[in-house]
């Protein structure tokens, strides 16, 4: 998380450009706090899955994508470790 909120733009703009989105792509954000990074990418990708081990946070970064209009994203509380596997035997990669 980048607390200068002009460098922020330009740090996630940098994220972007060298995930190379073409507006198909799943993407997994592990330890996505409030959503701020996964929501950003949901603009250019397919689909953005966030987890993040506090509940609270997860809360906020669903909070924030309804407030953004954002319906390709979804936040799951829970280990990145114990989530992510769970989500590739269920066919998201």
């Amino acid at each position: 998380y980048q607390v200068n909120p002009v460098q922020t733009v330009e740090l996630y703009r940098k994220a972007v450009e060298y995930a190379g989105l073409t507006g198909s792509e799943t993407v997994i954000d592990a330890y996505c706090g409030i959503g701020t990074i996964s929501l950003f990418l949901a603009r250019q990708a397919g689909r953005v899955y966030g987890v993040e081990i506090v509940p609270e946070a997860i809360e906020d970064a669903r909070r924030n994508a309804a407030l953004n209009e954002i319906g390709n994203a979804e936040f799951e509380a829970g280990p990145a470790e114990v989530v992510i596997p769970r989500w590739r035997q269920e066919g998201i990669v």
